[in-house]
């Protein structure tokens, strides 16, 4: 799928020296690399979608634009009729040590990979990597809360105080959704226990709730799933 940046770089002499106050340099100098060999955290991680994404994705490229006095800059594998972007985290973001252990801590520990050096991914048909999407994780900051997700699905309130009841939450303020999906599934944490357990709501209905009973294996064997090529209504989070 074509790509609407001005650069598209597939080796680290093609990337702007410029773009480097947003890209991390270790990502920019080994482009051209597997993507296992270009987020070596993640493929650790994530053996599963790490293997289906070098299997059914090629090998992955920068793109980015200039924008003013500014750097957009992602990485994009690209295929005929699809594109699947990662949100980069920006280069002066930490990607370890204390503040970002915290920042991460009420996720399962495999799932932090997600959002060392991206936050998350999408695929789509768009030439430029959208802001919003669903069937992946969401991008750090565009994770949902209770209310907003009610709001998204038309649930009504008490469909909301019932789903506080049964997942026995801290507080509703702290319940995110990080995952939702065409077919209903959302995935939700407490973000202020942080005892990383997560809860799955299925089709959309807000009174079917199960805590995962693995929830780092169940991620990595759906977006295997996802990246290659299969619909989210033939996954089971429940098997």
């Amino acid at each position: 799928m074509a790509l609407n940046y001005q650069y598209v770089c597939r080796t680290p002499s093609e990337i702007p020296e410029e773009a480097y106050a947003r890209l991390r340099r270790e990502i920019g100098m080994n482009v051209g690399q597997p993507f296992g060999k270009l987020f070596p955290t993640f493929a650790q991680a994530f053996t599963r979608t790490t293997e289906a994404l070098e299997e059914h994705w090629p090998i992955p490229v920068i793109a980015c634009d200039k924008w003013r006095n500014d750097w957009l800059v992602t990485a994009v594998l690209s295929r005929n009729d699809l594109n699947l972007y990662l949100d980069l985290v920006i280069a002066s973001e930490p990607i370890e040590g204390d503040a970002f252990e915290r920042e991460h801590s009420m996720l399962p520990t495999r799932w932090v990979e997600l959002y060392r050096m991206f936050w998350s991914f999408v695929i789509t048909d768009s030439p430029v990597k959208p802001m919003q999407w669903k069937n992946t994780p969401f991008s750090y900051p565009a994770r949902l809360s209770l209310e907003e997700f009610r709001r998204h699905i038309g649930a009504k309130k008490a469909a909301a105080l019932g789903f506080e009841k049964i997942t026995g939450v801290s507080s509703p303020d702290f319940l995110r959704c990080w995952l939702w999906n065409d077919a209903g599934d959302a995935l939700f944490i407490d973000e202020r226990k942080r005892d990383k357990l997560v809860f799955h709501v299925r089709g959309n209905n807000l009174t079917d709730v199960l805590v995962l009973r693995d929830a780092e294996k169940i991620l990595d064997e759906y977006l295997a799933h996802i990246v290659a090529g299969r619909k989210p209504a033939e996954f089971d989070f429940r098997k």
